[in-house]
């Protein structure tokens, strides 16, 4: 049986994905598309300065425009590959160097000392092998195996190893990793064998049984605590890994004067952008062939097209971020302890978009103002009612309220998060014991147990 139903649709154009992708994109992937469209297209002229970039000769222009025009596809190749030949020659005298790596220093350490090539090539791939925390944690028989060598002589390769700087480094487990710290430092017998064979016990601070075990005074457990916890367990932390660090760009800025508070923005990547002028009046001349002319205005409407979706997203950005500025007004006057509760579907709604909208101008943003820089994420938070009616708490400041209950504790007799949900809730906060214990993780807070004898940092 024929069923007709009537449908309503909404599909969205190419200009409107191309829109929505660039309002999503961080202030670095802008720069980045911005970087391969000028190398795609060339009557784009990027001059952060402001200043006219010197025309190419007609001819050359011209011949260019025509082979261009005949094989467009193979326009981004081309056009990389002639900036690559202009930058090739300065780019090496300007970069960066490389901050050290761990496997750097390691090696660094063994050259010069007589080992010989087969030996350097083990050393190389511990060195490559460790992990975040600066561990190695192949066996040494699995090594032997690998490299067609003794057990023993595995052994010693992974000792001369153990014995490099920083103290720590290629040890197989947290406990031999404090272990050969402890080593270096000398005299410290008792801790060695607390971090060999009572590591668990001490995790759950079971210093009584301990103490039974080792026949010495509680004390004396109290005085190796404090010696181990002045050891890392990561020796690997300080080094680079090798990559490039990422660095944030604040894409607005607030400040606060004389009470109010204002939103700018810092970079308009839009504002760098412009067509060729000597491209424009190529395609102007009688003598232009149609296809080149039909080619560069093309190239115009692309350029056209993706200045219009950055000033989009320049407006709805600088638009948004003055809202959060007005609604987290005490946050910008007073810290962080002043945010309070704030829900994009608020923010659409006070702006005329959809939520949906203000999520994509959110992602991968950054604000900077007098207390440092936050991702535009920060400023939307869930809140808890107060007891009484009135006004919402944000959830950031429950964790610092929490946070500051934990610090007035007494140290002997900290407080279970039991006992914390109940406090919180004294002072008008109903909470859980659940949310307390995720709350007091996502502050690297320990729980009870472990904060008895552990001073906070």
């Amino acid at each position: 049986m024929l069923k007709l139903e009537q449908k309503q649709t909404q599909t969205l154009s190419n200009k409107m994905i191309e829109s929505l992708q660039v309002l999503q994109m961080s202030r670095g992937e802008l720069a980045e598309r911005l970087e391969e469209l000028y190398a795609e297209n060339p009557l784009l002229e990027l001059d952060e300065r402001g200043e006219a970039a010197p025309q190419p000769p007609e001819a050359e222009s011209l011949k260019k425009l025509e082979w261009l025009a005949r094989f467009d596809e193979q326009n981004a190749a081309y056009m990389r590959q002639e900036a690559d030949d202009d930058e090739d020659g300065w780019l090496e005298n300007i970069a960066a160097p490389q901050e050290e790596t761990l496997e750097d220093s390691l090696m660094e350490q063994l050259a010069g000392r007589g080992f010989g090539d087969g030996e350097m090539k083990i050393f190389r791939y511990i060195a490559e092998s460790l992990d975040e925390r600066g561990y190695f944690t192949e066996r040494a028989g699995e090594l032997a195996s690998r490299f067609g060598i003794e057990t023993r002589e595995a052994e010693r390769l992974l000792g001369v190893m153990k014995r490099l700087d920083p103290p720590g480094i290629c040890a197989g487990s947290l406990a031999e990793c404090l272990a050969l710290q402890l080593e270096r430092a000398g005299g410290c017998e008792i801790e060695k064998e607390i971090v060999t064979h009572h590591l668990e016990a001490l995790a759950k601070r079971q210093l009584k049984t301990i103490a039974r075990e080792l026949k010495i005074p509680v004390s004396r457990v109290l005085d190796a605590l404090a010696k181990i916890q002045t050891l890392n367990p990561k020796p690997a932390n300080g080094f680079t890994d090798g990559e490039p660090a990422a660095y944030v760009s604040p894409d607005v800025t607030v400040t606060v004067r004389a009470g109010d508070c204002r939103a700018e923005l810092n970079f308009d990547a839009g504002a760098s952008l412009s067509i060729s002028r000597g491209y424009l009046e190529l395609a102007r001349r009688g003598d232009c062939p149609d296809e080149v002319r039909r080619y560069i205005a093309g190239k115009a409407r692309e350029i056209e097209q993706i200045s219009t979706n950055i000033k989009r997203r320049n407006d709805t950005l600088t638009e948004l971020a003055a809202c959060i500025a007005e609604e987290q007004r005490d946050f910008f006057v007073r810290g962080r302890t002043a945010l309070r509760p704030l829900r994009m579907k608020t923010v659409a709604e006070k702006l005329g978009l959809h939520e949906s909208t203000i999520s994509r101008a959110v992602s991968g943003k950054y604000l900077q103002c007098r207390w440092g820089v936050f991702s535009l994420g920060y400023f939307f938070t869930k809140g808890y009612s107060l007891e009484g009616g009135g006004a919402e708490i944000a959830t950031q400041q429950v964790k610092e309220k929490l946070r500051a209950v934990i610090a007035r504790e007494d140290r002997d007799k900290p407080y279970s998060d039991q006992k914390l949900s109940e406090i919180l809730s004294v002072m008008g906060i109903e909470i859980s014991r659940r949310t307390v214990a995720k709350y007091r993780d996502e502050l690297g807070i320990a729980d009870c147990r472990a904060r008895k004898f552990t001073p906070l940092s």
